[in-house]
């Protein structure tokens, strides 16, 4: 009975994780973009619906803009854009002609771009950042880290541990008892 309760528990418990949550902490020349990307889990080439939420906070000595999924759109292309379980890292040697856009309608925007794809200023191998009026361009080659996972587990992993400790305590608290048999 309580093995068949321990596993009804183990299952309601383990909730699967359904999206990774990336920080993004950059500096593009003068401008530093800070925030977060949230994927839906994919490991590997990430695509434009890969994307399921994002913020970023971009500042230039004349201006704050925050895009987000309500104000501003990501498009990717190729197979530039990889994400693995501790980062989101582009390819900028990638020939493919792979890019990533984040922009609120080009006034302001972060972009990088391989291959012959011309950046979004027309420029291979370039990462860019603009917050309106200021504008910068750095080349790059080579694979770059734009993002890291957080090193804080997700709820449904704290959850799954606490769990975990109080069965184990459970298990080391309970004795077992004997039982004489008599026989009259």
């Amino acid at each position: 009975m309580t093995t068949l309760l321990t596993a009804t528990a183990s299952i309601l418990i383990a909730v699967p994780a359904n999206a990774a949550i990336y920080f993004v902490n950059q500096s593009v020349g003068s401008i530093s973009v800070i925030g977060s990307i949230s994927t839906n889990d994919t490991i590997g080439s990430l695509q434009t619906g890969d994307i399921t939420d994002f913020s970023l906070k971009l500042t230039s000595a004349a201006n704050t803009v925050t895009l987000n999924s309500a104000n501003a759109f990501f498009v990717t292309g190729g197979e530039g854009l990889v994400a693995s379980s501790e980062a989101v890292t582009f390819n900028f040697s990638n020939s493919a002609n792979s890019f990533f856009y984040f922009f609120d309608g080009f006034a302001n925007f972060v972009c990088g771009a391989s291959g012959e794809q011309g950046g979004c200023t027309g420029v291979n191998n370039t990462l860019e950042a603009t917050v309106d009026p200021t504008f910068v361009s750095i080349p790059k080659f080579g694979s770059y880290k734009f993002a890291t996972a957080g090193a804080v587990p997700e709820t449904a992993t704290w959850g799954m541990m606490i769990a975990g400790f109080g069965m184990i305590g459970a298990a080391m608290r309970s004795r077992r008892r004997s039982t004489k048999v008599s026989f009259a």
